[in-house]
């Protein structure tokens, strides 16, 4: 077997989604929405989330090295037992447990399309400026040619490099297992972690991107239908945490703005709130007196570009 069909969301994952009314003849599936709501799909594991040599390394013979994939693999193992045998009964986790999550979490995080574009982008751009600076100097090109090189193997070195950062932070944080009452379900996307920090509307726009290293960052991340996890600085939170309908329905809601093309929704449900926006808070950065000056300043210098005839 080529192994080269690689799933950027593992089966092993999306299985716990598969509707439980599939028919008999049937292969289970599970439902695929998309962003907007507008297009529903049924997919099984199998086909679903999947390209083609998205972890492996081309090397310089033309080989293809498959270590990337194949630690994925391993701690994909790691987390089906866990929440098979301790998570699913609500048990104890001990500091290894702890570490499997924070590591399968962590390759969650960037194994996805939505990192490997912003990381490839990043690359190509970088790559260009350097091919222009060596060309204006007379230079022999040989960064451009390092990143080139690292340009070929970009998804899985994003993956290489960022579980042994993000890991190691994760585990540091206080970790809670969000239960859902039975009534209700956590949906999961194509991009199912999520870093969000409550307090970045109260901060100018430049410094909202969220940050591992921020207060109130909260990291998310459906783990079945029933269970999610839930990482933060609060160390009050922690161990099994029952949730209300509306605070699984609020934890919805960030999944699927966080989404990027797809989210998956047991037996297929869909909700108006999911979709639902908000309205900013009274408090927000752009009412106060710094931020009301700053958008007069901003309408004062588009006024000024659309005088000067640019856009």
């Amino acid at each position: 077997m080529d192994r080269k069909r690689q799933h950027v969301i593992p089966k092993c994952y999306q299985k716990a989604w598969c509707d439980p009314n599939t028919p008999a003849n049937q292969t289970p599936y599970v439902w695929m929405v998309s962003k907007d709501g507008q297009e529903k799909r049924k997919r099984s594991p199998k086909k679903a989330f999947v390209s083609t040599d998205v972890y492996t390394i081309r090397l310089p013979n033309g080989e293809r090295e498959l270590i990337v994939e194949d630690t994925l693999a391993r701690i994909e193992g790691k987390f089906v037992t866990l929440v098979e045998h301790k998570i699913s009964k609500e048990y104890s986790l001990d500091s290894q447990d702890k570490a499997n999550l924070c590591i399968f979490a962590a390759a969650m995080f960037s194994r996805v399309d939505p990192q490997s574009t912003t990381y490839v982008n990043f690359l190509q751009e970088v790559h260009e400026k350097v091919t222009r600076m060596e060309e204006a100097h007379n230079a022999e090109p040989r960064t451009s040619i390092e990143i080139a090189a690292m340009l070929e193997s970009a998804r899985p070195r994003l993956v290489a490099t960022s579980l042994p950062l993000l890991a190691p932070t994760y585990f540091g944080m206080s970790m809670g297992i969000f239960v859902a009452p039975p009534t209700d379900h956590f949906i999961t996307s194509d991009s199912p972690t999520v870093w969000y920090n409550p307090d970045a509307y109260k901060w100018p726009p430049f410094w909202r991107s969220p940050g591992l290293a921020q207060e109130k960052i909260e990291v998310t991340m459906p783990l079945t239908p029933k269970y999610a996890l839930y990482l933060s600085h609060n160390d009050k939170v922690s161990g099994y945490r029952p949730l209300s309908a509306k605070v699984v329905l609020e934890f919805n809601r960030r999944t699927r703005f966080h989404c990027d093309k797809w989210f998956v929704s047991w037996q297929g449900e869909v909700r108006d709130e999911w979709f639902d926006a908000g309205t900013l808070p009274e408090d927000r950065w752009e009412n106060t007196p710094e931020g009301k000056r700053a958008a007069e300043q901003r309408k004062k210098h588009d006024e000024l570009r659309r005088q000067h005839g640019k856009p």
